[in-house]
């Protein structure tokens, strides 16, 4: 399994079988995010609680 940071609350895993999984989706408008939000991929999105710097980009 890879576990990739992307800024704040957000957090990539890629499975070894290719399941892509995002945890607090907070991509666009977070300045330490490495990646543009069109580029993840994302099979499952889990948001820990209702804050706008936690489900982000899964609304």
């Amino acid at each position: 399994m890879r576990i990739q940071w992307l800024g704040h609350s957000a957090f990539h895993l890629s499975t070894d079988t290719d399941i892509n999984i995002l945890i607090d989706p907070f991509l666009r408008n977070n300045p330490a995010c490495p990646v543009n939000a069109e580029d993840v991929k994302a099979d499952i999105i889990c948001v820990t609680h209702g804050h706008k710097d936690h489900f982000g980009d899964a609304v």
